[in-house]
C-alpha cells in the first residue's frame, strides 16, 4: 500500500536536476525527537509536516508532497526507517517533521495480555510488520492473518489509523551507532556479552 503523496521515479534526480520549484531532502540520519533540545522542540511548532504511511517511511528515493503543498524529492540512506516525530532538513536548511499518515490496518485487542503476546509471536513467525503496544497489536490488512487471529479468540478491528511497526531486532535501534551484521570485511572489534 502506498499513500497518495509519493511516487516511485525511474531515475532519481539530484539536487541540481530537480525542478526549480521542488525542494531536495537528503537524509543520512534523521533527527529523532528524543535527541532534540527543548528549544528545537518548541521551534517544531511551525514546521511543515511530511505524512507518510508505514511502507513509505522505508522507501529510499521518491517524490513526496509536504502538508503545505511543497513538492520535494526525498533521498534516504539505505536502511533508514523514518519514525513519526523525526525531523528532516532540506538542502535549503528548512525543516519538516515526519508524521504517520493514517492508513487501513487491523487492530488486535484482547483482555488477556498473554493472548496478545502469543499472537505477536505467531505474527512474528510470519514476518508480518507489527506495531506492538501494551493493550493492542496493529498490522497491515491481511485476510489470512485476520482469520488466524479471530480463530485464536482475539478481537480484530478493521480501521484507519496511524501504523508504526516495530523496526525489529536487526534494524538501526540506536541511531548513534552504525548497524551491522556479524560478517565483517573490515577491521572492527566489539564485544557481545
Amino acid at each position: 500500500m502506498t499513500s497518495g503523496n509519493s511516487t516511485q521515479q525511474p531515475n532519481p534526480p539530484t539536487e541540481s536536476t530537480i525542478p526549480p520549484h521542488w525542494v531536495f531532502i537528503q537524509v543520512d540520519r534523521p533527527e529523532p525527537p528524543e535527541t532534540q533540545t527543548q528549544d528545537a522542540a518548541a521551534a517544531d511548532h511551525g514546521l511543515r509536516q511530511l505524512a507518510l504511511v508505514a511502507e513509505d517511511r522505508v522507501k529510499v528515493r521518491r517524490q513526496v508532497t509536504l502538508d503545505d503543498g511543497t513538492v520535494a524529492w526525498l533521498q534516504l540512506a539505505r536502511g533508514t526507517v523514518l519514525r513519526p516525530g523525526d525531523r528532516l532538513r532540506t538542502a535549503q536548511g528548512d525543516g519538516c517533521r515526519v508524521v504517520a499518515q493514517p492508513e487501513p490496518v487491523l487492530t488486535v485487542r484482547s483482555p488477556d495480555r498473554l493472548s496478545l503476546l502469543q499472537a505477536a509471536y505467531h505474527l512474528g513467525n510470519r514476518h508480518a510488520p507489527l506495531e506492538i503496544a501494551i493493550d493492542y497489536l496493529r498490522l497491515a490488512p491481511d485476510p489470512t492473518l485476520k482469520d488466524l487471529l479471530e480463530r485464536r479468540g482475539l478481537q480484530v478491528i478493521e480501521e484507519i489509523a496511524p501504523f508504526v511497526p516495530d523496526p525489529g531486532a536487526y534494524s538501526m535501534v540506536d541511531r548513534t551507532h552504525h548497524a551491522h551484521n556479524h560478517h565483517h570485511d573490515h577491521a572492527h572489534s566489539h564485544h557481545h556479552e
